[in-house]
């Protein structure tokens, strides 16, 4: 189940997907913003700092969920699964990747990196 992210910091291109109901069958678009200027790892106030031997490829961005903000039950174990593109859908180099992260009373507190 997708939710929300509590805080964004940094720079971000969004997207708008355009669904035409009126056709059969459905047609669908993606609108996408401008490139927004580069902020060449300055996240703004309340980042976190980018941590070291980060390159610097002009974009960067922090999204932050709160354990809080999940609403997990207490003493439970979670398998928490994040997913991250850099948004080059119509270019060359586009990069994505995943992340794994066990979190409870009984997990290692450990992260898996595919």
């Amino acid at each position: 189940m997708p939710l929300r992210p509590n805080k964004i910091f940094g720079t971000w291109k969004a997207a708008v997907l355009n669904v035409d109901l009126s056709r059969t069958p459905t047609t669908r678009s993606f609108a996408l913003d401008a490139d927004p200027a580069k902020n060449h790892r300055n996240l703004g106030p309340g980042a976190n700092p980018v941590p070291a031997g980060v390159p610097d490829e002009g974009y960067s961005a922090e999204v932050v969920w709160t354990i809080a903000g999940l609403g997990l039950i207490p003493n439970h174990n979670y398998r928490l699964q994040f997913m991250v593109h850099d948004g080059d859908m119509n270019k060359t180099g586009g990069d994505v990747g995943q992340a794994c992260m066990n979190i409870g009373p009984s997990s290692l507190d450990r992260v898996v990196v595919n």
